[in-house]
């Protein structure tokens, strides 16, 4: 027998591995946690007292994300977010490529890919605990609708770097700051990184505001490009030069898309 004084709030049933999880640092309140449903349980009256046969107790840590492999997929991982970082954590976890949630044994499922391991690694790595040693031979990314096969053997898309590359470091570095999605960071990098290479023998600092219009201009007239498409283009620009490199009257009043004047007939 188990004794456990913990409100039943937190504490839930795992189906499939038959356990009940609990956290594993002694708290003071339940308030310490967001409330949750009554779990369906296999243990008669709370609070719990004991377990029966068969039944384990199992102990999250409060302050780590863990990462496992899951045990009955072997192209996924299985990560828990405990409740304590919810609130912190749980918008980056959703910016993984391929996540799905698992409501009956309340874990997220991830791709196990090279993708995935470099998310942790660069959003979770202070909370995240890797309980194993990735393999040499997972893939880089997994298609959309791709067989496993595909998955095994997908090759990364090829970056080619700007002259100035540290440039775009540095964007990235005050995106991931301002906790921008990690979609919108692959974003603005790409776009701004198109823009120095498109000026690849200027210094970014040095580039001028006519030499941004121009660009602009250059991609809607040959590219065609979409005013959603121009407006997340200037949005990267204007973040570099006030953010990174403080020269905020350079990108003053930027000739966004809009909506268009109607002007009367006289």
């Amino acid at each position: 027998m188990i004794g456990c004084n913990f409100p039943k709030t937190l504490l839930y049933w795992t189906k499939q591995t038959k356990t009940l999880r609990m956290p594993y640092a002694p708290i003071h309140s339940a308030s310490e946690y967001p409330a949750r449903s009554h779990p369906p349980s296999p243990v008669k009256g709370w609070p719990l007292t004991g377990a029966g046969p068969g039944i384990g107790i199992v102990a999250e840590p409060r302050g780590k994300i863990t990462l496992e492999i899951h045990p009955q997929k072997k192209d996924w991982l299985r990560l828990h977010l405990p409740y304590a970082l919810v609130p912190s954590y749980l918008e980056a976890v959703k910016n993984i490529h391929g996540r799905r949630w698992d409501a009956e044994n309340k874990v997220w499922e991830l791709p196990y890919t090279k993708l995935t391991l470099r998310f942790v690694e660069q959003y979770l790595k202070e909370v995240a605990e890797i309980a194993f040693t990735p393999a040499q031979d997972i893939p880089e990314t997994m298609p959309v609708g791709g067989s496993k096969a595909a998955l095994r053997y997908a090759q990364p898309r090829e970056v080619i770097p700007a002259r100035y590359e540290q440039a775009v470091t540095a964007l990235e570095q005050v995106l991931m700051l301002k906790r921008y999605s990690f979609r919108t960071i692959k974003t603005y990098k790409y776009s701004f990184r198109q823009f120095i290479r498109y000026y690849d023998d200027i210094k970014p600092s040095q580039i001028n505001r006519r030499q941004i219009d121009d660009y602009v201009a250059g991609l809607i007239r040959e590219r065609h490009i979409s005013e959603s498409y121009q407006d997340q283009i200037l949005s990267a620009i204007k973040l570099f030069y006030t953010e990174v490199v403080d020269q905020a009257q350079k990108v003053e009043r930027l000739l966004r898309p809009g909506v268009r004047t109607k002007y009367r007939r006289y």
